[in-house]
């Protein structure tokens, strides 16, 4: 085979530059310090790492010294001591600040974390653009797994690529890439966690980098070019970072923009020029070269100061565990890192040491692990109190039900039959919604159950009940599965006759905000190309509702709204239980609207469209809040689960006026 371009025969100090332009973003995004595309960091080091790593082992397969057991050393040495040393100190805070639930949680992390598997663990459970995940200390270790899952294989195909002639090898690595870019790009759109966190659908990011190195090497004729291909990588990177959002389709084909831009001004650092001039500023390559201990410590540090706060961080406490995370960073990269790699001369015998130390330090942190969650998170830590608070965060609807819980993305025929099935000729009743009317699902079974009525529960999460509307996310993306969803089911309500009474419920002020001080969650359109704005969405949110209820109206269906529930900074049932943990006053897990004012506002629209219309309306916030101050139950019983989800207490509370 042909000699390959950027043998990595030196130090490059742009990659280190290089480096800062991923992790800076990732931190500030993390944070919640700005850079909303932030996230693309972690594609700027799958290339970066792509490329380095298949340089290592092209140039040895062609000098022939080749060995895998040499290659999983310098990784062992590379990877290992860093983390093992952050996962021990973060271990070490968790059992003083995690809740049992999230202690268990954590002790799974931790072992799917050490065994490189940790993006399975996370795609299983979570939704890295979902929820809020901040109780998730280890959640940053996806991408290691991703990298090490990639490398467990790639050297042996190195190996067979490096006997191919240089076209051979690359045609075979760029069938490889858009083979998984395709399916990426498929991923992204049926199934967008298993798209991120999986390293099928992330291999053609490591795999631009792999291509490089099979390029051949720029001729000094071509340097000019160069120079301007490493400003337009500047570029595509700004603009990811800048104008990307966490609801953008990712990664698929949008994660191209900082791939290639990582790609041309790698490319580009083979010669002089004015980006790679810039990567080699020295407050850059500082930053990159501390850059994995960076990685590895700013998320637990985010993550568990939130935590023992109850609240969410302020600029001036972001900004300080950012700083933290820096200075341990450096700490970690000359007392940790540094020792570990450069140590020279490794004889086979000391390689097998290595790696055989390597296993045994994921074996104990293995066994840790699997006390954590043996022990079910410790639970004889905490007071009874905050172990029985606890436990209300882990409580679900349960009931099995009529009709359809929908939490895909997609909306399908086959998807969609269950929740249109006729109900002939029972049951007659129907709560239709996103994950507010599933809360009040079990509480509204049974009461109706006690007057030998059956409920139907016809819910799709993230899918407020707006038929006849387009739902947009806050950077205006449409979703067209939501709409359809909503309209087929109201179709599919008015046409059955056997449906006597429809319950509504749904998240409704998040398509209201900002209103003095609160969030927009999302807009809403009666027509594509309306504008994107407050006004557009609550004529729209008015139109709908009203329409909704004068058609299932004049389908001789009576109509019960339930009304919008408070939304907390925090989960109060474990803002509550680390308050009764630590003998703590709790009123700061209290819910003030005077700073969510869009949810009043839904109260009030919603209210009056009822009597509008001769709905019924079940008033939430007049049940569980005073004004607009709401606390987190009553006595010792929460009436919340989580930051915007009541209890099975709480919906009983919310309900039991409607029974009287």
């Amino acid at each position: 085979m042909q000699r390959a371009a950027t043998p990595l025969l030196h130090h490059r100090r742009d990659i280190d530059g290089l480096r800062s332009l991923a992790i800076v973003p990732v931190l500030l995004f993390h944070a919640g310090l700005g850079l909303p595309g932030g996230f693309v960091g972690v594609d700027i080091f799958f290339v970066i790492s792509g490329y380095l790593i298949s340089s290592v082992l092209f140039r040895s397969a062609a000098a022939g010294r080749f060995s895998i057991l040499g290659f999983y050393d310098r990784r062992i040495r590379r990877i290992f001591p860093a983390l093992i040393a952050v996962l021990a100190a973060t271990t070490l805070a968790a059992l003083v600040i995690l809740l049992p639930s999230e202690l268990y949680s954590y002790g799974w992390s931790l072992l799917w974390a050490v065994l490189f598997s940790s993006n399975i663990w996370f795609w299983k459970t979570t939704n890295y653009f979902g929820d809020p995940n901040i109780d998730l200390p280890l959640l940053h270790t996806w991408s290691l797994a991703v990298e090490e899952q990639f490398y467990i294989l790639w050297p042996l195909v190195v190996l067979v690529l490096a006997k191919l002639p240089r076209r051979a090898a690359l045609a075979i690595v760029l069938i490889a890439l858009v083979a998984s870019l395709l399916l990426s790009q498929w991923l992204t759109v049926k199934s967008p966690t298993s798209a991120f966190y999986m390293l099928p659908s992330r291999s053609w990011e490591l795999l631009i980098g792999a291509t490089l190195v099979l390029l051949p090497p720029p001729a000094p004729r071509h340097h000019r070019w160069l120079a301007i291909g490493g400003v337009a990588g500047l570029a595509l990177i700004a603009y990811a970072v800048v104008f990307f959002y966490d609801s953008i389709l990712f990664p698929g084909f949008a994660a191209l923009v900082p791939c290639l831009g990582t790609a041309l001004l790698l490319y580009a650092g083979q010669a002089d020029g004015p980006a790679t001039r810039l990567l080699t500023w020295s407050p850059l390559v500082g930053i990159g070269l501390v850059s994995y201990s960076l990685y590895l410590w700013h998320w637990p540090i985010l993550s568990l100061s939130q935590l023992a706060l109850s609240r969410p961080l302020s600029t001036v406490e972001a900004v300080a565990a950012l700083v933290a995370s820096l200075l341990l960073a450096i700490l970690s990269w000359r007392y940790i890192e540094q020792p570990f790699r450069q140590v020279r001369d490794r004889d086979v015998a000391t390689q097998r040491r290595t790696a055989a130390t390597g296993v045994a330090a994921m074996a104990v942190v293995a066994a840790v692990a699997g006390v954590l969650v043996a022990a079910k998170g410790l639970p004889q830590r905490l007071p009874p109190l905050a172990r029985q608070y606890d436990t209300v965060s882990k409580s679900l609807p349960h009931r099995a039900l009529p009709g359809c819980g929908l939490v895909g993305p997609t909306v399908s025929a086959a998807v969609m039959r269950p929740c249109l099935a006729p109900a002939n000729p029972e049951p007659s009743i129907v709560l239709w919604g996103d994950s507010h009317a599933l809360q009040m699902k079990d509480a509204l079974a049974a009461q109706l159950e006690a007057r030998s009525l059956t409920l139907r529960s016809i819910t799709k999460n993230g899918c407020a009940p707006f038929a006849g509307a387009i739902q947009l996310d806050q950077v205006g993306d449409r979703n067209d599965a939501c709409a359809a969803f909503n309209n087929a089911i109201l179709a599919g309500i008015v046409a059955d006759p056997a449906i006597g009474h429809v319950y509504i419920s749904g998240r409704w002020g998040k398509f209201l905000g900002p209103g003095g001080g609160g969030t927009t969650n999302g807009y809403l359109q009666l027509h594509p190309g309306e504008p994107i704005d407050s006004a557009t969405s609550r004529h729209a949110f008015i139109v709908s509702v009203r329409g909704m209820i004068v058609r299932l109206r004049h389908a001789g269906k009576m109509v019960t709204l339930i009304g919008p529930t408070p939304e907390f900074a925090v989960s109060a049932p474990k803002c509550m239980a680390r308050a009764a943990w630590r003998g703590d006053d709790s009123q700061h897990c209290e819910a003030d609207l005077t700073t969510r004012r869009e949810i009043p506002e839904a109260n009030t629209i919603l209210r009056t469209l009822a009597a509008q219309t001769g709905a019924e309306y079940v008033d939430a916030l007049q049940r569980l809040c005073t004004g607009l101050h709401c606390g987190t139950g009553i006595g010792k019983t929460l009436f919340f689960r989580d930051e915007n989800h009541v209890s099975a207490a709480g919906a009983r509370h919310v309900l039991a006026a409607q029974a009287r």
